[in-house]
């Protein structure tokens, strides 16, 4: 039986994924690419969890060598390895393909790739060791892996105060939600667990500014694609849902790191966490 969908929940289409983020992940990306050494011709990357290809991008628009080097993305959405494919056909990137893969369970041969890249990702996998163990095994011995995650994510924050204010003990949340997202400690762990030098391991941190036009539709938003509590939505959910955006309109309203913008539109300062190590 389909699971019950509010009326004003909206649907998960990439398309509503990528303006709730705007270039905030595109804008870590790039600054990804600083805590490394440049990368070098006859590389083999690996865009893990690529989502809507921002890793990727970056590395064909700022690493001179790109194009002499091999890059693979992958992520469990069918939609989102399509559009890496589409880009690579439309920009002429011969060695950039994409596959639909779960980071949980790669299928590469172990030291297959120079670099591997996870932006983002590894905070909201519930097997997050296992999708770093992978890293691990599929990295050479002289690789890099470099994962980054938002440091108290606010779509976390604000969903979190959404639960607590309208059904504190009534609902089992995601397990990213209820955890409330990583921290630099978590990152380190999992990536120790993983395998890697815990002493070889560099913690950097970063920021980006994430541009909202219209704050209620991006509440909206963020209640739709993560506001879900592990046995799907009820008809309660529907009756509270136009109460419960607005909660979170205020309460994003109130967040220390919003600026007022131009028009109706808002920013957010968005800190994020870089982990380094080098197999």
């Amino acid at each position: 039986m389909p699971s019950f969908t509010p009326k004003r929940c909206l649907p998960p289409d990439p398309a509503f994924f990528t303006q709730l983020a705007g270039d905030s992940t595109e804008q870590v990306a790039k600054r990804l690419l600083d805590f490394i050494p440049p990368i070098e011709a006859g590389s083999v990357i690996h865009d893990n969890a690529c989502g809507a290809e921002a890793m990727t991008d970056a590395i064909m628009a700022t690493s001179p060598n790109a194009l002499d080097s091999t890059v693979i993305a992958t992520d469990i959405v069918p939609q989102m390895i399509e559009r890496v494919n589409q880009k690579a056909r439309e920009k002429g990137w011969a060695k950039v393909k994409a596959e639909v893969m779960s980071s949980e369970a790669l299928t590469f041969e172990d030291g297959r790739f120079t670099h591997s890249f996870t932006n983002m990702g590894i905070m909201v996998m519930e097997k997050d060791v296992e999708a770093a163990r992978e890293v691990f095994r599929t990295l050479r011995k002289g690789g890099v892996a470099v994962m980054s995650i938002w440091d108290k994510p606010l779509p976390v924050q604000v969903v979190t105060a959404a639960h607590n204010r309208f059904s504190p003990d009534a609902t089992e949340l995601p397990l990213f939600i209820e955890r409330g997202g990583f921290d630099d400690e978590d990152l380190q762990r999992v990536m120790e667990d993983a395998g890697f030098d815990g002493r070889s391991i560099v913690i950097e941190r970063t920021y980006a500014v994430l541009e909202v036009a219209d704050l209620k539709w991006w509440a909206n938003a963020v209640w739709s694609f993560v506001g879900a509590p592990v046995g799907g939505w009820t008809l309660e959910d529907e009756r509270q849902w136009d109460e419960t955006v607005k909660f979170m309109v205020e309460w994003l309203e109130g967040y220390e790191g919003l600026s007022e913008g131009e028009g109706r539109s808002v920013t957010f300062e968005m800190p994020a966490h870089v982990a380094i190590v080098r197999k």
